[in-house]
């Protein structure tokens, strides 16, 4: 591949890094959710499009470590892991209502 530009390389860095800033806190969100039992706090998570944008790319980014050296077909690969990750995490993590009702 080609010689990546300085500030092309700091630009994809400093998103990266926000999201992973909001990905890690709708993370921790749910994750204290889950521990203090206070499952209304899972209907609606702080960040949770950023959480699943950044689950997302943590999955595609082994892939592309992985599959790098097959150039466009790797990116396509780890593009598609991330996609399916980005789908796999639900719009609404939980609705407490049926919860309420199973209870």
């Amino acid at each position: 591949m080609a010689e990546v530009p300085t500030f092309v390389f700091a630009g994809v860095g400093a998103g990266v890094f926000a999201l992973a800033v909001f990905g890690l806190r709708g993370l921790a969100d749910i994750r204290g959710a889950l521990r203090t039992g206070e499952l209304t706090r899972l209907d609606a998570p702080r960040h949770w499009l950023a959480t699943r944008v950044f689950c997302g790319f943590m999955s595609a980014a082994p892939v592309y470590a992985a599959t790098a050296s097959l150039g466009g077909a790797g990116l396509f690969a780890a593009l598609a892991v991330a996609g399916i990750g980005y789908a796999v995490a639900t719009k609404r993590p939980v609705c407490p209502n049926a919860i309420r009702i199973a209870i």
